[in-house]
């Protein structure tokens, strides 16, 4: 690595799926089971998949939230937002880590398109970073990719010496002419951050061997080159992945076979994480490399997976989004794209300003017109949103070069766009003691909303809209909204940022109340038991029962009052927003 030399190899497991292909063998592998079968063969399917050692799932691959389409359908799916025709690929193969019992760590997987006449013409490289954040790289052949030599040179045999040729019993004129088929190349602009010794500029080189060659009928082997540039062109990295056996058919092995390819590789998936957390501390401390801090993903990038709050706040701001869209006066449809993974095409949706659909009303079934795009590109948007003191500002100035907001969304008409989030199309809502004031009769705790808005009230600078425009959502999503927000600002103010702290510190509360109650009830029951005891006793000589006594009652009282502790604790914390 430059400017430092670093060095490391490991064993690694790839698996190669034939895109179309889904099933079971020997209970050994499986691939694409949950999205190819039909709703009856659901229970078989996963009943196969339990049993299979190592598997492949579509979900886990290109853009998350396409869950019933199959790693076909995901393929074609992704091909067509490249302006590619999924026809021109009659076969593709995946290359990929798979995962062992439901866990595995993809650094990079390798898709390879192949024509009708089973020629390598475009691959996909699917890379993922430690952040869970992805970037996929459509890539076609070029010719006159060309690199300086490795500033690493392996004791094995580099791609530029040549990929493996099944036929060697051909003439050395074949070979040399078959040799330049059999070689992928291509160079393209980094963009997506993946080590955090190395900043997003640059560019990358690939270099890859057609595993199948010649006409997919070829062993399967892997021997592929990723070279890092920096933008000096000077080489800083060099990362590569080759097979050192002839791949193995699983449908070819017996069942002691199986049993020791599964106690030679179950591992290897658990410790990829780990293998990356150790090179980077000995690059830290001990190369002494400077650390680049993670910026958020650009356009063409997939953000980390969205968390449970920012999948609530993310309701509201769909809901109060379609509403502002719908009321203003914009000459074109606002296509809106969320971070968030919720279906098959559910992540996309069409806003239509009614002013809009009164001039043209075939304008909500006509899918061909210009529209304006809003992506979200990651899911800390939605908590940016929803504290910030002034989303208008945000919305509006994020689209502008220099904006020092983190460019958490992406526009194609920033200008449009920022008009639409101006101040003076941006409504101002009422102050939060007249929104609170709009809660009806469905509430079913009208009290302790009005508390929540109180509380927000004196948390925020400014009202909100998404405060405002919560009161007309749902009851229950109306609660989860406040109990997030509230959330978000205390974690903000009193852990550091980390909401789950939060979350830690209500089930500590949960588990020390549960203590204190239990224990309360065991010296309640303790107390009355000895008292009834000693009055059983006392009763017989002088004919007074013991819970008639002043002492005997009191006790009782005092234990009663503290169990109804938790009923007084409850009502408290649902006022602050929390259902406990």
């Amino acid at each position: 690595m430059f400017p430092k030399k670093h060095s490391f190899s490991y064993s690694y497991l790839f698996v190669g799926i034939p895109i179309g292909w889904h099933g079971s063998v020997r209970s050994l592998l499986s691939a694409d089971l949950e999205d190819c079968f039909t709703a009856t063969e659901k229970t078989k399917a996963s009943l196969k998949q339990q049993h299979s050692w190592f598997n492949v799932e579509a979900a886990d691959y290109l853009e998350r939230g396409r869950h019933g389409l199959g790693l076909k359908g995901k393929l074609d799916l992704y091909l067509k937002s490249q302006n590619e025709d999924p026809e021109d690929y009659a076969h593709a193969y995946l290359i990929t880590a798979p995962k062992f019992l439901g866990y595995s760590f993809n650094p990079v997987s390798f898709w390879y398109l192949y024509t009708e006449q089973k020629e390598l013409k475009a691959m996909i490289l699917e890379v993922n970073n430690t952040f869970d954040e992805r970037r996929m790289y459509f890539l076609k052949n070029q010719d006159d990719v060309s690199i300086s030599k490795d500033p690493v040179s392996p004791n094995d045999k580099s791609i530029d010496e040549g990929c493996d040729i099944p036929d060697k019993s051909a003439s050395a004129e074949f070979y040399r002419t078959n040799q330049s088929s059999a070689t992928f190349a291509n160079q393209w602009a980094k963009d997506f951050h993946v080590s955090p010794f190395n900043s997003r500029k640059g560019s990358y080189t690939l270099k890859a061997c057609d595993p199948f060659f010649p006409e997919m009928s070829g062993r399967g082997s892997v021997n592929n080159a990723i070279t890092l540039s920096s933008s000096k062109d000077h080489i800083k990295l060099v990362a590569r992945v080759f097979s050192t056996q002839d791949s193995i058919d699983p449908s070819s092995l017996n069942d002691w076979e199986r049993l020791k390819f599964v106690a030679a590789w179950w591992w290897v998936g658990f410790v990829t994480f780990p293998r990356i957390v150790r090179e980077a501390g000995k690059l830290f401390f001990r190369r002494k490399l400077h650390v680049w801090y993670r910026p958020e993903v650009l356009k063409d990038s997939i953000g980390r997976r969205e968390t449970a709050d920012e999948r609530i706040i993310e309701k509201c701001f769909r809901d109060f989004l379609r509403s502002h869209v719908e009321n203003s006066n914009l000459d074109m449809p606002l296509k809106y794209t969320s971070a968030i993974s919720i279906g098959p095409n559910v992540n996309d949706e069409i806003f239509h300003p009614k002013s809009l659909r009164n001039r043209n009303p075939t304008s909500n079934t006509d899918t061909t017109e210009e529209s304006i795009t809003f992506k979200i590109t990651t899911p800390l948007f939605y908590a940016l949103i929803a504290l910030d003191p002034n989303p208008a500002t945000i919305l509006s100035s994020s689209v502008q070069p220099s904006s020092s907001h983190p460019p958490s969304f992406h526009t194609s008409h920033p200008a449009i766009f920022a008009s639409l989030f101006s101040p003076s199309q941006f409504s101002v809502p009422p102050s939060l003691e007249s929104s609170a004031s709009t809660a009806t009769s469905t509430d079913p705790t009208p009290a302790t909303s009005r508390l929540s808005w109180s509380l927000l009230a004196r948390l925020r600078r400014n009202p909100h809209p998404l405060d405002q425009h919560s009161t007309r959502l749902p009851p229950a999503l109306k609660r989860q909204y406040r109990t997030t927000v509230l959330k978000l600002f205390f974690s903000n103010t009193f852990f550091f940022g980390f909401p789950i702290i939060v979350d830690v510190f209500i089930v500590a509360v949960k588990l020390a109340l549960c203590y204190l109650y239990a224990s309360t009830l065991l010296d309640a029951f303790e107390s009355w038991r000895m008292h009834a005891i000693a009055g059983s006793t006392d009763g017989r000589a002088s004919g007074i029962a013991p819970y008639r006594t002043a002492a005997v009652g009191g006790a009782l009282w005092m234990d009663m009052l503290g169990l109804m502790g938790i009923h007084i604790w409850r009502l408290l914390s649902t006022g602050l927003g929390f259902v406990l």
